[in-house]
């Protein structure tokens, strides 16, 4: 009997634990497959029914363990009905409105990368985000990675984060300072980027003090291996007259206006025949950019300019007399284009249906040879050693140094100082070293 019995406990022990096992293995299957998206259920669905679990039951739970805040305020859970009531018809007409490869926080109308959002703007990016993954790149869900450069990406971290802070009662982030965080974004300290940024708001200051005669030419790096001069500055050169970099060079464009696109006109007669990279135009309030940095919406507007015959671009178009502004921030040079309309060329003479007339003035013989002169070809004080510019900062040791001289009035003989009666002194010695191994750094 008792063997029995002692059977029959073991079998109801191992009853219960298999029993307890097998509900702890549902519910961690169901806690799994929770955040799965079920057959037939909307991408806003979806979302809501992530953002209630998250931000509203799993706090709520928490609260409900009293033990975990006896020393520090429980988190207070979000309710999503209070922060975006018609969550449906606002996500969706957002998600739907933006363009592929807009971010959520822009498809919103947020921005302002700077500006921190609230609870209702972080829930409504963070809702946004989930059904744009979900619609606009689903062979990304359950694989993507996080990338500083996706915007959805950054968007997606900094509303669940921030919604995570403000349960919490931690301070929020914007959506630029997330963006460092989270791509581990070390800022220049003390790069060479930032010496010759400094050396900018150095020259710009003397620019909007009105001392344009002060500005100077700043060169970074030592000229030998010998020289410890690392700064150099000199006077700035003169604009040249014609240069495309820094005067004002200017040709004659012969040309139909009427037939002549502004595509033909970029791709021919700038990229082309002047060698332009990224150009941008303007004449008057007509403009056209391209390049890096411009938003979509305006990619597709100077994009449908192209096709376009320049009579007919917006503003009035380009007509016979018209002056265009060609820039090219990459090479740092600009020039200005006459149109001159014309309605017929000799295709033989002229294949390319167009003719550029005028010549880009040189620069001059003094001018040249100053280009061409060495850098290290500065005044002899300077190359001596000697500071003769206000412009250089020069670097010395703070330490004493060996007491002058004192000369007897009427002897000629010079008095020893008492440092140098006891065999020279540290002060001599540090005098001694200097002459012998130069330790002026001048910057």
């Amino acid at each position: 009997l008792p063997l029995v019995i002692t059977l029959l406990t073991a079998a109801c022990l191992i009853t219960v634990f298999s029993t307890a096992a097998a509900t702890a293995a549902a519910a961690a299957a169901e806690e799994l497959s929770f955040f799965v998206r079920k057959e037939g259920e909307g991408a806003v669905d979806y979302a809501v029914r992530v953002f209630n679990r998250v931000y509203t039951s799993d706090i709520e739970r928490l609260v409900k363990m009293e033990e975990l805040w006896k020393k520090r305020p429980p988190p207070k859970p979000l309710a999503l009905s209070d922060l975006v009531p018609d969550v449906h018809s606002e996500i969706g007409a957002a998600v739907k409105a933006a363009k592929t490869g807009m971010s959520a926080a822009r498809a919103l109308g947020l921005s302002n990368t700077n500006q921190k959002w609230d609870a209702r703007d972080s829930a409504r990016v963070l809702l946004a985000s989930i059904v744009m993954y979900l619609e606009h790149r689903p062979s990304e869900v359950g694989s993507s990675a996080f990338d500083k450069d996706d915007d959805l990406a950054v968007d997606f971290v900094t509303a669940a984060s921030n919604l995570r802070s403000i349960c919490y009662d931690i301070p929020t982030q914007s959506w630029f300072d997330a963006k460092g965080m989270a791509g581990n974004i070390i800022h220049a300290i003390a790069t060479t980027n930032a010496i010759i940024s400094g050396l900018i708001v150095t020259e710009a200051m003397k620019v909007l003090a009105g001392a344009q005669s002060a500005c100077r030419d700043i060169y970074l790096g030592a000229s030998s291996a010998s020289s410890k001069r690392f700064i150099a500055a000199v006077a700035p050169s003169q604009p040249v007259k014609g240069c495309m970099a820094c005067g004002h060079a200017q040709l004659t464009l012969h040309l139909n206006t009427n037939t002549m696109t502004l595509g033909n006109l970029i791709s021919q007669v700038l990229k082309k025949a002047l060698a332009v990279s990224v150009p941008m135009l303007q004449c008057g309030d007509f403009l056209y950019e391209e390049g890096e940095g411009l938003e979509e919406d305006e990619v597709e507007m100077y994009a449908a300019m192209l096709p376009r015959p320049l009579s007919g671009l917006p503003d009035g178009g380009l007509k016979h007399g018209s002056i265009l502004a060609v820039t090219d921030e990459l090479q740092h040079f600009k020039i200005n284009l006459i149109i001159a309309h014309q309605d017929e060329f000799d295709e033989e003479k002229v294949p390319e249906g167009f003719i550029l007339e005028g010549t880009v003035s040189q620069p001059t013989e003094a001018a040249a040879a100053a280009a061409e002169a060495p850098s290290t070809s500065r005044p002899e004080a300077q190359q001596a050693g000697v500071v003769a510019d206000e412009d250089y900062l020069v670097l010395v040791d703070d330490e004493p140094v060996a007491a002058p001289a004192v000369v007897q009035a009427g002897t000629g003989k010079r008095k020893r100082s008492a440092e140098e009666e006891d065999g020279g002194g540290e002060g001599a010695k540090k005098a001694k070293a200097m002459g012998e191994d130069d330790e002026v750094i001048v910057l």
